[in-house]
């Protein structure tokens, strides 16, 4: 339960982003964050989503206090 408000106040992501974020939008070597989809209350329940402008894609540095805390996964895997 920590992890989504560590995300949200350390790389300042929306609730709807957080919640689609995978393992594989987190590159450790690089220590950054890929953020290019969000996941939203659609007609027939939850849909993954591009954003809405070219702003909304983008890469986030990553502290390693960060990359500690989420883990490791497979890389379609949700954090």
């Amino acid at each position: 339960m920590l992890i989504p408000f560590v995300l949200g106040y350390q790389l300042g992501l929306r609730e709807s982003e957080i919640v689609a974020l995978t393992y594989g939008s987190f590159d450790r070597k690089k220590k950054l964050c890929n953020v290019s989809n969000a996941i939203v209350a659609g007609r027939n329940g939850q849909t993954l989503k591009a954003p809405k402008s070219d702003a909304g894609y983008r890469f986030i540095p990553v502290s390693d206090e960060v990359l500690d805390l989420i883990g490791t996964g497979g890389p379609k895997d949700r954090i």
